[in-house]
């Protein structure tokens, strides 16, 4: 199964190989008649160069962006370490720090001249034992009868002594006894307590060692680093505003969809109201117009759709040149149009020294079908003494350089 596997990739492989040599040819078939060739692969292996140039750039630009990232943040990392020292510093007390100090100094006096110098003693008596068996010659049972014998001789020699002393303690004031019991109990308490601080000590660096590793590990991965106290405190306080902000918010939130809530069911009450008013008008035979709104207007865009600046300046002169143009054409309207208007206020004069003059004038008023027509009326009332007009004629001549007066006809 396995030969016939490779038979058919090396025939796949073959195949391959037949395809791309056809395909090298139709290039080369392609390429021979092209003018400047030389010059042309030239450029290609040029481009091809640069490229991979370009790349290697986009490259070391990245590796060095990277780096500097690391670098601001290192400087970052650095600067508040250096509040923090200062920090310290401003609320240090020197009394406290000699105060460790001092004992720092004494648990390691004790412990360099009393216990390690104990157990350095002991190790050389082990390291000396240790040797004296190293250097002794083989043992027989002989040599361990002997052995034997000495041991039993010492132990019988120990069991003396002490006997010895317990009679010279019997001799001895009891307070004596007490203080020296004392005195052992509190030198291995002693000893015990040192033997804590010194495995404490070794479990600090250990630990300490760790953490750097860690730290280590940490910025080699994704170049941060770990947060200290002074940042850690800073970040709580952070997590805490927002929080206070977020509750804030959300109570304000809760307001608006609470007053949301209240103001969409005034409105269902009130098109309930609404439309048991209109039940009720329309019960009396009345009818209810309703208000529609008026739509806006909506302004044409008139916004060019270009943003080029050149483009953008041709618009402006074309639109000044317009402009300029109309004005130009607007001059000769202009001065027609105050011709007309000095001859319409003449024309408005005589009309009314004609209605001053006449018995009778024609008053124009507004039928119903919102047209202009003029009917011939007298004008009623007594003449008036001082001008010789009557009172509604006198109107008219008052307000005739002002406006076109539409009268009442049926009072007329």
């Amino acid at each position: 199964m396995l030969i016939d596997d490779i038979k058919s990739d090396i025939k796949s492989m073959v195949g391959e190989k037949e395809v791309l040599s056809r395909k090298i040819e139709k290039a080369l078939k392609k390429i021979e008649n092209l003018p400047n060739l030389d010059r042309q692969v030239t450029a290609a292996s040029e481009l091809r160069f640069q490229r991979n140039r370009l790349n290697e750039l986009d490259l070391q630009r990245l590796e060095q962006r990277d780096g500097v990232i690391r670098t601001e943040k290192k400087i970052q990392r650095l600067k508040e370490q250096l509040t923090e020292l200062r920090v310290t510093s401003e609320n240090l007390d020197p009394s406290n720090l000699i105060a460790q100090l001092e004992d720092e100094i004494t648990t390691n006096t004790y412990l360099l001249n009393e216990k390690l110098t104990a157990e350095r003693e002991q190790k050389q008596k082990i390291v000396a034992e240790l040797s004296n068996v190293s250097n002794m010659p083989a043992i027989d049972q002989s040599d361990i009868a002997k052995l034997q014998a000495e041991l039993n001789a010492k132990t019988s020699e120990i069991m003396e002594l002490e006997k010895e002393r317990d009679k010279s303690e019997e001799n001895t004031d009891e307070n004596f006894s007490i203080f020296r019991h004392q005195a052992s109990n509190v030198e291995r308490r002693k000893e015990a307590a040192a033997q804590r601080v010194q495995e404490a000590r070794q479990e600090l660096a250990r630990l300490q060692q760790q953490v750097e590793q860690k730290k280590l590990v940490l910025r080699n991965t994704t170049g941060a680093e770990v947060m200290s106290a002074h940042q850690f405190k800073l970040y709580v306080n952070r997590i805490r505003d927002k929080k206070a902000l977020y509750k804030n918010r959300k109570s304000q939130i809760e307001e608006l969809v609470t007053e949301r809530e209240v103001l969409l069911r005034t409105i269902d009450l009130l098109a309930k109201k609404f439309e048991q008013l209109k039940e009720k008008i329309e019960s009396f035979g009345g009818e209810v117009v309703e208000y529609t709104a008026a739509k806006s207007i909506v302004r044409s865009k008139t916004a060019p759709s270009t943003t080029d600046m050149d483009e953008l300046r041709n618009i402006v002169t074309n639109l000044i040149q317009t402009i300029d143009r109309r004005r130009d054409q607007m001059g000769p309207l202009v001065k027609r149009h105050n011709d007309l208007q000095e001859t319409f206020n003449v024309r408005r004069g005589l009309f009314c020294l004609y209605v001053v003059s006449s018995d009778s004038v024609d008053v124009c008023y507004r039928p119903a079908w919102g047209g202009v027509a003029l009917a011939n009326v007298n004008i009623w009332g007594p003449p008036c003494r001082s001008h010789r007009l009557t009172p509604p004629r006198r109107m008219l001549v008052r307000s005739a350089y002002a406006s076109v007066k539409w009268f009442d006809t049926d009072r007329v």
